[in-house]
């Protein structure tokens, strides 16, 4: 995969770079562990880079002035009910513990994207 590509699958710089030097791939699965590697080992400027390159699923100017980052959740098989009612729930999480959960919801949505990229569902 590109550079280009890997940025498809996850906005951060740091984790295309390190994914693009860990090539080639023995399977999806193997990506996909190195990819898991590679997200644990993003700072907050990484992640923050990350959630910026998402496309918003919801516009909430409220969550991004409490938490400094666009609402992040990995929308499979949610309904828009469901999305609005998490990020109501998210609302009164303090700010650390909000970057973990965006976080977790971001390696969900790269694991997913890489394993599309790569002819796979995870």
């Amino acid at each position: 995969m590109t550079k280009a590509e890997l940025l498809k699958c996850c906005g951060s710089t740091k984790w295309a770079k390190a994914m693009l030097k860990a090539q080639p791939f023995g399977s999806v699965d193997a990506a996909l562990q190195k990819s898991d590697e590679v997200f644990a080992s993003l700072k907050k400027t990484d992640l923050l880079e990350a959630f910026a390159a998402n496309t918003r699923v919801l516009d909430s100017e409220l969550y991004e002035r409490r938490f400094g980052f666009s609402f992040v959740i990995h929308t499979a098989d949610k309904s828009l009910e469901e999305l609005v009612a998490a990020m109501n729930a998210r609302m009164s999480n303090g700010p650390h513990a909000e970057l973990a959960i965006a976080a977790e919801e971001q390696r969900k949505i790269t694991r997913d994207r890489l394993a599309s990229a790569l002819g796979e569902s995870s």
